[in-house]
Parts: structure tokens; sequence; C-alpha cells
């Protein structure tokens, strides 16, 4: 199991939700116009990113996931949304939210629907439409394709190498700022961790 997330990271990532969900915007955007996110480290606004990214993305499970107990506040709602994606991902929840629905309790009650359709279609938090068309286009392996869609990618960074000296000093200087990157296949070029 994955370390708790600090309940700052968990209120930032929660806000940046529940305006991208009401703004229209994405997370660059909202996040850009956050003057108290603007003050933490570069390692925490990363974290928040990849969170952000991630809770949208699967909002349609996670909505499912709450059902009944979805909070009516919207802050409190992205909150949810936040702290039951960390739990699907292994972390620890803090105490205060351990009434929150586990990754266990959600494959229960997908299991308990009888529409695979639309089981399929909350397990991947796609539109229904999309369902059948993933289906035909990829038979067997629509599940595979789904799961390796929902993977956040390894961010790639290209060194400016008029400015450091080389890959290895950018390295050092991310893990400096907590961030960890390991040389990419191209001589030129870094990967950060996409994951949570």
């Amino acid at each position: 199991m994955k370390q708790e997330v600090d309940d700052q990271t968990v209120m930032h990532a929660a806000q940046v939700v529940e305006r991208c969900f009401t703004e229209k915007r994405g997370p660059a955007d909202i996040m850009a116009r956050m003057p108290a996110l603007r003050m933490e480290s570069s390692a925490m606004r990363a974290q928040v990113s990849r969170i952000a990214a991630v809770v949208i993305a699967s909002h349609r499970r996670l909505r499912f996931a709450l059902q009944e107990e979805r909070p009516r506040h919207p802050l409190e709602r992205a909150r949810a949304y936040v702290l039951v994606s960390l739990a699907e991902s292994g972390h620890r929840l803090p105490a205060h939210a351990r009434d929150l629905p586990t990754a266990e309790v959600i494959q229960q009650r997908l299991q308990a629907m009888s529409e695979d359709d639309e089981r399929f279609a909350i397990r991947h938090s796609i539109p229904d439409w999309l369902v059948p068309r993933f289906r035909e286009a990829f038979a067997g392996e629509a599940d595979a394709v789904l799961q390796s869609l929902a993977t956040p990618a390894p961010r790639t960074l290209r060194v400016n190498l008029l400015r450091l000296g080389s890959r290895d000093d950018l390295i050092a200087r991310l893990a400096g700022e907590g961030i960890e990157a390991v040389a990419a296949e191209s001589r030129h070029c870094l990967q950060a961790d996409g994951q949570r």
C-alpha cells in the first residue's frame, strides 16, 4: 500500500477538480489561476496535476462509486472523488475518510450490475455510445486497450544543453526538488514518472 497523501495536496487537487467541472477548463488552465498553488513546490504541483487528471478521466466510475454517499457541496464532492481515486490506486486513506468506498466495494457494485455494456462503460469511465465501437474495433482486447489508455504516460522532457551541462545535471536538479526522473532513449531527453 502506498503512503497517505497529505491533506494539503488532497485539498488542492479537489479545488482543481471542482473548478475543472464548473468552469469546463483543463487542470493546467485552472492551476495557472490559483495563486495559493503557485506558492507550493513543483513536486506538489506535479502531484496535484496528475491526481486531477486521473479524477477527471475517471469521473463516471467515481460518480458511480460514491452513489448515495456523494456529498452535495461541489468542493466536498470533488474531495471525495480525489480520495476514492487515491484509494483505488493503492494509497492509504486518512482516518476521516475511511467511510468512503474501497476499490473492493466498487468492484462488488460493478459485478452486481446486470447490464454488461453499462458495467463496461462505468468501469472504464466512457460514454455508453463508445462501448459497441470499442468492442467492434478491438474485440477481446477492448478491456486491455482501455486500461492502457487510462494509464498516465510518462512525461518526457528535452534537456536544453545551452542552459544545463548535461541530461544528468537536470536529473540531479529535479531529484533535489523531489521529482524522480530517468534517462530516456533519446540522448537529450529524460522521463519523469507519470504515475501518482
